[in-house]
């Protein structure tokens, strides 16, 4: 039966080099067990390629060299028995470990409305009932203008990062440098400290519904651990030179290992010239997806080459979180 279950993973032609493939018996196992649960519990039954395709998703999670492209979720019959999965949520399937698994590891960014966030546990669970959750879209004419409020003072310095991806999302952390201050900036007579940069493709907010190719989060916070995010829009253009080798490691990094950047980031040189940009009140846009963040979304997109794009493309392609309903916020211009 498993020399079956491998050939037709082999043949089903979205595995091009299957060397070395080998799926343990404890993944089939939880699959197995998973199955029997849905069966007896919910009489839902799985058929033996969906149990197969539950079976793979455990090993490939589960592979020390993981490179997060996850294969698995581009592929018609596995999003298929997602959206199965998915609609079995609010069966208490939540509390099931490897039905936890399963939903925590794929289906982040394989959801295209990333709904089941506040289903995967409970502390996600804002992700769901939130009413300040980001991104959104900004509508430039129903955006209310406030110089004070938009107030930005950047006091940024050319800046060391190290860099961590796990799966679709990156994080660049900056680094402290011997005799030089850290990059910060000054929002309502308060000092936040530049600490990551975040990486999404394509954007996630939306300026008059354009979309854009990708989107640098610039993740600042306070002496009192409150976070404010400055937001720059990225479109295909001209070569960025501020970015440095950024864009290269990432397109060369690997899963959950560490690697430091061999140029500092301009950080400066990220902010667009023109100054127009919009704050409003949200969260984070990843799990947790905690509330209580203030942003800062540029208007005017800086540029990448298409080379650029491409590499980060190649490890971070459709990490963006949809946009969420503005419910009453306002958004304020400059």
């Amino acid at each position: 039966m498993m020399i079956f279950l491998l050939n037709r993973l082999v043949h089903s032609h979205f595995i091009t080099e299957p060397t070395n493939l080998l799926i343990s018996d404890s993944n089939f196992l939880c699959a197995t067990l998973l199955s029997e649960k849905l069966h007896t519990d919910f009489h839902v039954t799985l058929s033996q390629e969906e149990l197969t395709w539950i079976a793979f998703s455990l090993f490939e999670q589960n592979q020390p060299g993981n490179d997060g492209n996850h294969l698995l979720t581009q592929h018609a019959d596995f999003k298929a028995l997602l959206a199965k999965l998915s609609n079995l949520a609010s069966l208490n399937l939540e509390k099931d470990e490897t039905f936890k698994q399963i939903l925590a590891n794929q289906i982040v960014y394989a959801n295209t409305t990333n709904t089941l966030w506040g289903d995967i546990k409970p502390a996600y669970a804002i992700s769901k009932t939130g009413k300040a959750q980001s991104p959104v879209k900004i509508d430039t004419l129903k955006t209310k203008k406030d110089a004070k409020i938009t107030n930005i003072t950047y006091k940024y310095q050319p800046t060391s990062f190290k860099l961590i991806r796990k799966d679709q999302m990156i994080q660049a952390t900056a680094q402290p440098a011997k005799g030089r201050p850290d990059s910060t900036i000054n929002v309502g007579g308060k000092d936040y400290t530049l600490k990551t940069i975040n990486i999404h493709t394509p954007a996630e907010h939306q300026i008059d519904n354009k979309k854009m190719d990708a989107e640098l989060q610039l993740v600042h916070t306070s002496k009192d651990n409150k976070t404010v995010i400055i937001s720059v829009l990225v479109k295909s253009g001209a070569e960025n030179k501020a970015i440095g080798d950024l864009t290269s490691v990432v397109a060369n990094s690997t899963n959950n290992k560490e690697q430091t950047l061999k140029t500092t980031i301009s950080t400066l040189g990220l902010i667009p010239t023109n100054d127009k940009h919009f704050t409003y009140q949200g969260s984070l846009t990843t799990p947790a997806t905690t509330e209580g963040v203030t942003w800062f979304v540029y208007e005017t997109p800086i540029t990448m080459s298409t080379k650029q794009l491409d590499q980060l493309k190649s490890k971070l392609a459709d990490n963006n979180r949809p946009t969420q309903s503005l419910n009453e916020r306002v958004i304020y211009s400059n």
